[in-house]
Protein backbone atom coordinates (compact mmCIF):
# COMPACT_ATOMS: atom_id res chain seq x y z
CA UNK A 1 0.00 0.00 0.00
CA UNK A 2 1.46 3.27 -1.09
CA UNK A 3 1.08 6.26 1.10
CA UNK A 4 1.65 9.86 0.14
CA UNK A 5 1.75 13.19 1.77
CA UNK A 6 -1.55 14.95 1.65
CA UNK A 7 -1.03 18.71 1.46
CA UNK A 8 -2.53 20.67 4.25
CA UNK A 9 -5.33 23.10 3.38
CA UNK A 10 -2.99 26.01 4.02
CA UNK A 11 -0.47 24.94 1.38
CA UNK A 12 -2.56 25.93 -1.65
CA UNK A 13 -3.40 29.46 -0.38
CA UNK A 14 0.32 30.07 0.30
CA UNK A 15 1.22 29.16 -3.29
CA UNK A 16 -1.68 31.32 -4.53
CA UNK A 17 -0.54 34.28 -2.46
CA UNK A 18 2.98 33.96 -3.82
CA UNK A 19 1.72 33.95 -7.38
CA UNK A 20 -0.47 36.96 -6.69
CA UNK A 21 2.49 38.78 -5.18
CA UNK A 22 4.63 37.98 -8.22
CA UNK A 23 1.84 39.27 -10.47
CA UNK A 24 1.65 42.54 -8.56
CA UNK A 25 5.42 42.92 -8.80
CA UNK A 26 5.30 42.38 -12.56
CA UNK A 27 2.55 44.99 -12.90
CA UNK A 28 4.59 47.49 -10.90
CA UNK A 29 7.67 46.87 -13.04
CA UNK A 30 5.60 47.24 -16.20
CA UNK A 31 4.13 50.54 -15.04
CA UNK A 32 7.58 51.85 -14.18
CA UNK A 33 8.97 50.75 -17.53
CA UNK A 34 6.12 51.85 -19.78
CA UNK A 35 4.82 54.85 -17.82
CA UNK A 36 7.21 57.32 -19.49
CA UNK A 37 6.38 55.82 -22.87
CA UNK A 38 2.64 56.24 -22.27
CA UNK A 39 3.15 59.83 -21.15
CA UNK A 40 5.33 60.55 -24.19
CA UNK A 41 2.89 58.90 -26.60
CA UNK A 42 -0.05 60.81 -25.08
CA UNK A 43 1.82 64.09 -25.44
CA UNK A 44 2.72 63.19 -29.00
CA UNK A 45 -0.94 62.58 -29.85
CA UNK A 46 -1.92 65.92 -28.34
CA UNK A 47 0.74 67.68 -30.39
CA UNK A 48 -0.27 65.81 -33.54
CA UNK A 49 -3.86 66.96 -33.20
CA UNK A 50 -2.87 70.51 -32.25
CA UNK A 51 -4.28 70.51 -28.74
CA UNK A 52 -1.23 71.75 -26.90
CA UNK A 53 -2.04 73.18 -23.51
CA UNK A 54 -0.61 76.60 -24.35
CA UNK A 55 -0.27 76.95 -28.13
CA UNK A 56 1.31 80.38 -28.39
CA UNK A 57 4.59 81.05 -30.16
CA UNK A 58 6.68 84.12 -29.45
CA UNK A 59 4.72 87.07 -30.88
CA UNK A 60 6.16 89.46 -33.42
CA UNK A 61 6.27 93.17 -32.70
CA UNK A 62 3.15 94.54 -34.48
CA UNK A 63 5.27 97.34 -35.92
CA UNK A 64 7.54 94.76 -37.56
CA UNK A 65 4.86 92.30 -38.67
CA UNK A 66 4.97 91.96 -42.45
CA UNK A 67 2.67 89.92 -44.63
CA UNK A 68 4.10 87.06 -46.67
CA UNK A 69 1.23 86.86 -49.15
CA UNK A 70 0.48 83.32 -47.99
CA UNK A 71 -3.17 83.12 -46.98
CA UNK A 72 -4.47 80.64 -44.43
CA UNK A 73 -8.17 79.95 -44.01
CA UNK A 74 -8.94 80.03 -40.27
CA UNK A 75 -12.19 78.55 -38.96
CA UNK A 76 -13.21 79.90 -35.55
CA UNK A 77 -15.01 77.23 -33.60
CA UNK A 78 -16.99 77.67 -30.37
CA UNK A 79 -17.69 75.12 -27.67
CA UNK A 80 -19.79 75.67 -24.55
CA UNK A 81 -20.07 73.09 -21.80
CA UNK A 82 -23.62 71.63 -21.83
CA UNK A 83 -23.97 72.24 -18.10
CA UNK A 84 -24.38 75.97 -18.82
CA UNK A 85 -27.63 75.19 -20.59
CA UNK A 86 -29.15 78.18 -22.36
CA UNK A 87 -27.94 80.66 -19.76
CA UNK A 88 -24.59 81.27 -21.43
CA UNK A 89 -24.56 82.72 -24.96
CA UNK A 90 -21.24 82.71 -26.83
CA UNK A 91 -20.86 84.02 -30.39
CA UNK A 92 -18.17 85.19 -32.80
CA UNK A 93 -18.63 87.97 -35.35
CA UNK A 94 -16.68 86.36 -38.19
CA UNK A 95 -16.61 82.53 -38.06
CA UNK A 96 -14.08 82.27 -40.93
CA UNK A 97 -11.11 84.51 -41.65
CA UNK A 98 -8.41 84.68 -44.29
CA UNK A 99 -5.11 85.39 -42.54
CA UNK A 100 -1.95 86.64 -44.22
CA UNK A 101 0.87 84.71 -42.55
CA UNK A 102 3.19 87.09 -40.71
CA UNK A 103 0.51 89.66 -39.88
CA UNK A 104 -2.16 89.98 -37.19
CA UNK A 105 -5.92 89.55 -37.42
CA UNK A 106 -8.59 90.60 -34.92
CA UNK A 107 -11.49 88.44 -33.76
CA UNK A 108 -14.40 89.78 -31.73
CA UNK A 109 -16.34 87.39 -29.53
CA UNK A 110 -19.46 88.17 -27.52
CA UNK A 111 -20.49 86.46 -24.30
CA UNK A 112 -23.66 86.99 -22.26
CA UNK A 113 -25.21 85.57 -19.11
CA UNK A 114 -28.96 85.31 -19.66
CA UNK A 115 -29.56 83.42 -16.43
CA UNK A 116 -30.34 84.48 -12.86
CA UNK A 117 -27.05 83.40 -11.24
CA UNK A 118 -23.43 84.39 -11.63
CA UNK A 119 -21.52 82.06 -13.95
CA UNK A 120 -17.89 81.22 -13.28
CA UNK A 121 -16.14 80.37 -16.52
CA UNK A 122 -12.73 79.11 -17.61
CA UNK A 123 -12.00 79.69 -21.32
CA UNK A 124 -9.45 77.51 -23.09
CA UNK A 125 -8.30 77.61 -26.69
CA UNK A 126 -6.98 74.92 -29.02
CA UNK A 127 -5.28 75.29 -32.37
CA UNK A 128 -4.99 72.68 -35.09
CA UNK A 129 -3.21 71.25 -36.98
CA UNK A 130 -0.02 71.03 -34.96
CA UNK A 131 2.04 72.63 -37.73
CA UNK A 132 -0.14 75.72 -37.25
CA UNK A 133 -0.28 75.47 -33.44
CA UNK A 134 3.53 75.60 -33.25
CA UNK A 135 3.52 79.04 -34.92
CA UNK A 136 0.29 80.48 -33.51
CA UNK A 137 0.97 83.83 -31.83
CA UNK A 138 -1.22 86.29 -29.94
CA UNK A 139 -0.77 89.79 -28.55
CA UNK A 140 -4.25 90.01 -27.02
CA UNK A 141 -6.55 87.29 -25.75
CA UNK A 142 -9.03 86.36 -23.02
CA UNK A 143 -8.09 82.68 -23.07
CA UNK A 144 -7.06 80.98 -19.83
CA UNK A 145 -8.32 83.88 -17.74
CA UNK A 146 -11.27 82.93 -15.56
CA UNK A 147 -14.38 85.07 -15.72
CA UNK A 148 -17.24 85.78 -13.32
CA UNK A 149 -20.23 86.74 -15.46
CA UNK A 150 -23.09 88.24 -13.49
CA UNK A 151 -26.79 87.88 -14.41
CA UNK A 152 -27.58 89.99 -17.45
CA UNK A 153 -23.92 90.88 -18.02
CA UNK A 154 -22.50 91.01 -21.54
CA UNK A 155 -18.91 91.33 -22.69
CA UNK A 156 -17.03 91.81 -25.92
CA UNK A 157 -13.88 89.70 -25.98
CA UNK A 158 -11.07 90.60 -28.34
CA UNK A 159 -8.38 88.33 -29.73
CA UNK A 160 -5.47 89.56 -31.87
CA UNK A 161 -3.59 86.66 -33.40
CA UNK A 162 -1.44 85.56 -36.31
CA UNK A 163 1.03 82.95 -37.53
CA UNK A 164 4.80 83.24 -37.63
CA UNK A 165 6.32 83.51 -41.13
CA UNK A 166 8.29 80.31 -40.40
CA UNK A 167 5.10 78.23 -40.47
CA UNK A 168 5.12 75.35 -42.95
CA UNK A 169 4.06 76.67 -46.37
CA UNK A 170 1.88 73.57 -46.82
CA UNK A 171 -0.50 74.78 -44.10
CA UNK A 172 -3.48 76.30 -45.91
CA UNK A 173 -6.18 75.80 -43.26
CA UNK A 174 -6.34 76.01 -39.49
CA UNK A 175 -8.98 75.85 -36.77
CA UNK A 176 -8.97 77.92 -33.60
CA UNK A 177 -11.40 76.61 -30.99
CA UNK A 178 -12.46 78.45 -27.87
CA UNK A 179 -14.23 76.34 -25.27
CA UNK A 180 -15.93 77.58 -22.09
CA UNK A 181 -15.88 75.37 -18.99
CA UNK A 182 -17.70 75.78 -15.67
CA UNK A 183 -15.75 76.31 -12.46
CA UNK A 184 -16.62 77.37 -8.92
CA UNK A 185 -15.93 80.75 -7.36
CA UNK A 186 -13.24 79.11 -5.22
CA UNK A 187 -11.47 77.88 -8.36
CA UNK A 188 -11.18 81.36 -9.88
CA UNK A 189 -7.59 82.29 -10.72
CA UNK A 190 -6.29 85.89 -10.78
CA UNK A 191 -6.15 87.54 -14.19
CA UNK A 192 -2.82 87.59 -15.96
CA UNK A 193 -1.31 90.66 -17.57
CA UNK A 194 1.58 89.01 -19.39
CA UNK A 195 0.38 89.83 -22.91
CA UNK A 196 0.74 93.44 -24.08
CA UNK A 197 -2.30 95.34 -25.24
CA UNK A 198 -4.80 93.25 -23.30
CA UNK A 199 -7.83 94.28 -21.32
CA UNK A 200 -6.47 93.87 -17.79
CA UNK A 201 -9.46 95.53 -16.14
CA UNK A 202 -11.83 92.92 -17.49
CA UNK A 203 -9.42 90.07 -16.86
CA UNK A 204 -9.31 89.19 -20.55
CA UNK A 205 -5.60 88.62 -21.10
CA UNK A 206 -3.88 85.30 -21.64
CA UNK A 207 -0.92 84.36 -19.50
Amino acid sequence: MTTGVIPTPAAAPVRSNRRFGMLLAMVAVGMAAFGPFLYWSGSLLCKYYGIDVNPEAAPLDPAEATGTGRLVRVALDLEVDPSFGEELVFTVEQPVQQVDVGTYNTILYHIANEGDETLYIRPIHHVSPNKAAQHFMMIECFCYNDMALHPGEQRELKVVYGFQPEMDVRVRESKVTYSLHPITEAEMRPASDSLPGGNEAAGEVSP
